[in-house]
């Protein structure tokens, strides 16, 4: 009986304690909510503000901070991207309206732009090759003219050759190709009428010992009918129309061959292209370049211009140390010569005017006149009148 009783008393105990442990948990966890329960079940005088606060654990204060802090943090992200999404509109604002500015600008400017862009590109490319053309010159005029030294040919023989422009062509400028561009208009006419008068005794030129025309049969009318009046009114070698040429070598090897026969001392050859780009090839060819030839040829010709003759002077003299395309050390074929065979050829180049002014002409040949009447053709038509004409 005393063991069942122990027994009896143990599991009562036991019972009891666990209970009680039961009811401390229970009345832990409601401090952490902030009510505090009674053994009996009621609340105590706690329910008042004061009492609530004043049970308050520190882990209920750091969760709240926590929390603030959290808020906080999201308000301050959120209005952090609001200013940067109104930062990124008006950034992008602006860079469209500069853009826009920019591009009004370019369209308004690119004529100029370009102009100035296309100037120094091509300073920059005549810079870099201007020496080496002119290299290539002075050796085109050795193996032409001083490959063989002429026996014949008298010291201080001089030859000049001129290189014109054809006339101005009709309708090329306002209406491009078309199959009236191959001749002069009314200005071009007037020009190749205008240059009788810089031909003859006294006067800018002498009388051509020949003209020729250099270029392609069918597209050569227009510099044909510029020489026509000079050809004509001096009936140059008999013929009525000029010789053309359309083999830049052969017309090379012709002037070559005057000149090493002697037949071009004190006299004058013109040659006339029908595009105004072939005359800087042919003076390249005849030794004439921008660096090697006095004043010098240019590497290019405008073929809107009308009014440049670029004159080519050859002459056959003692070999010197100035003007000429080669000195006496860099050739040793002169070394040790005696001064005959130091007779040389050498070239000099220079670019003139026409100077034609169709005002000024039309004065000189008389169309202003008190007793001008109107004829079926205009009078400077009239190569009769060229004879009475002073320069």
């Amino acid at each position: 009986m005393t063991l069942a009783a122990d027994d009896a008393k143990k599991k009562k105990r036991i019972r009891f304690m666990r209970l009680k442990r039961l009811f401390h948990l229970k009345q832990r966890k409601e401090k952490v909510e902030g009510i505090v329960i009674d053994s009996d079940g009621a609340q105590g005088e706690h329910e008042s503000k004061h009492a609530v606060a004043s049970v308050t654990t520190p882990l209920v204060l750091r969760d709240n901070r926590i929390r603030n802090m959290q808020e906080n943090g999201i308000e301050k992200e959120a209005k952090l991207n609001t200013y940067l999404r109104e930062r990124g509109r008006i950034r992008f604002l602006y860079t469209f309206i500069l853009m826009i500015l920019i591009a009004v600008y370019l369209m308004t400017h690119q004529e100029l732009f370009n102009s100035k862009l296309r100037k120094k590109l091509i300073h920059q490319q005549e810079k870099l090759t201007k020496q080496k053309y002119s290299q290539a010159a002075n050796d085109n005029f050795e193996k032409l003219m001083n490959n063989q030294l002429p026996s014949k040919i008298p010291k201080g023989c001089q030859g000049t050759l001129l290189l014109l422009p054809h006339c101005d062509s009709r309708f090329s400028i306002l209406y491009g190709s078309s199959e009236d561009d191959d001749h002069c208009n009314y200005l071009g006419l007037q020009r190749s009428y205008y240059l009788i008068t810089q031909f003859g005794k006294n006067r800018r030129w002498n009388i051509p010992k020949d003209i020729y025309i250099f270029g392609s049969r069918y597209s050569s009318q227009r510099a044909i009918e510029t020489m026509n009046p000079l050809q004509n009114y001096y009936s140059i070698r008999g013929r009525t129309s000029p010789v053309l040429f359309d083999d830049k070598n052969v017309l090379v090897q012709e002037i070559s061959a005057l000149l090493k026969g002697g037949n071009m001392c004190g006299q004058t050859v013109t040659i006339t292209t029908a595009s105004n780009s072939d005359i800087p090839v042919l003076a390249m060819n005849l030794g004439c370049g921008p660096l090697n030839a006095g004043a010098g040829c240019p590497m290019k010709y405008e073929e809107q211009d009308f009014d440049s003759v670029w004159e080519l002077r050859f002459v056959f003299d003692e070999f010197g140390n100035q003007g000429l395309n080669y000195t006496l050390a860099s050739n040793p074929l002169l070394r040790g010569k005696d001064i005959e065979h130091t007779l040389r050829w050498r070239v000099y180049g220079n670019v003139v005017k026409e100077r034609f002014d169709p005002l000024a002409f039309s004065k000189k040949v008389g169309e202003f006149q008190r007793n001008a009447t109107l004829e079926e053709k205009p009078r400077w038509m009239d190569t009769n009148i060229y004879a009475t004409l002073q320069t």
